[in-house]
């Protein structure tokens, strides 16, 4: 059989192949458009699905910021003391003459002799320095305190084994009564409760975190002078929180911290 070629089909055949060619070019296009469509479809529903979890962080300080509770910070400055102070000490006086005074010998009488009402006033004034209750003894050199005007003596109180020395020196005497006055000794008597209760009466409301080196259970210290130990409370005002550290001082009328 005879092969007919394009040009012998003639203009209208000619005409009729290009058309079928046309068609079929569209209907491939639109096949590929459509498959394009639908990747890019996709990619779009993977991206939408994506979003919840890149977007935690930003939904959590969205949170945040509308209430929700936002965590403490945490502690980054400062390293923390051994001994954490949670409660009041049992026995301190905390400025309490009252429980002070219960835990004294009892007053000498108005028949007392001079030496016996200032060794009662002397472990008064001890105990003020300890802040808690201890064994006391207490003695002047030569037995008793001197009767003359001008004249002075030492007069020592043994708090748990410290010894406590006070100058005593006689102002006046006459018509069966002696006027005295004693005065601050160099050294002081520092017990470990007695720095506890303090910090916790004075930083409580400060601070939740309280804490402090370890206290030795009596010891001697200068008094009005830094004692060589500190305790400290934890700051939670700034982003940051820190430990702040106070040093421990005995003075006159007790533990103070400055």
């Amino acid at each position: 059989m005879a092969r007919r070629g394009l040009k012998d089909l003639g203009g209208f055949g000619q005409a009729c192949i290009v058309l079928v060619l046309c068609l079929a070019g569209v209907a491939v296009g639109l096949v590929v458009w459509g498959n394009d469509d639908g990747g890019g479809t996709g990619s779009a529903s993977e991206s939408s699905a994506a979003a919840p979890d890149g977007g935690s962080a930003a939904g959590g300080s969205s949170a945040g910021s509308s209430g929700a509770p936002v965590p403490e910070p945490t502690v980054t400055e400062g390293l923390e003391l051994p001994v954490e102070v949670t409660a009041p000490q049992p026995g301190y006086f905390n400025g309490d003459d009252a429980k002070l005074k219960a835990a004294l010998p009892p007053a000498p009488g108005s028949e007392a002799t001079v030496t016996e009402k200032v060794l009662h006033e002397l472990q008064e004034d001890t105990l003020r320095l300890a802040g808690v209750p201890g064994r006391m003894t207490a003695s002047c050199n030569g037995g008793q305190v001197p009767n003359k005007a001008g004249e002075s003596t030492g007069c020592t109180v043994v708090y748990e084994g410290v010894e406590v020395t006070w100058a005593v020196v006689i102002q006046s005497v006459g018509f069966g009564s002696v006027s005295y006055r004693t005065y601050q000794p160099e050294t002081g008597v520092l017990v470990d409760t007695g720095v506890y209760g303090a910090f916790w009466e004075m930083y409580g409301d400060k601070s939740d975190t309280l804490r402090c080196d370890v206290i030795p259970r009596v010891s001697v210290v200068k008094l009005d002078r830094y004692s060589g130990f500190e305790c400290q409370y934890l700051d939670r005002t700034r982003t940051t929180a820190r430990w702040v550290n106070v040093p421990v001082i005995q003075r006159e009328l007790g533990v103070r911290f400055s």
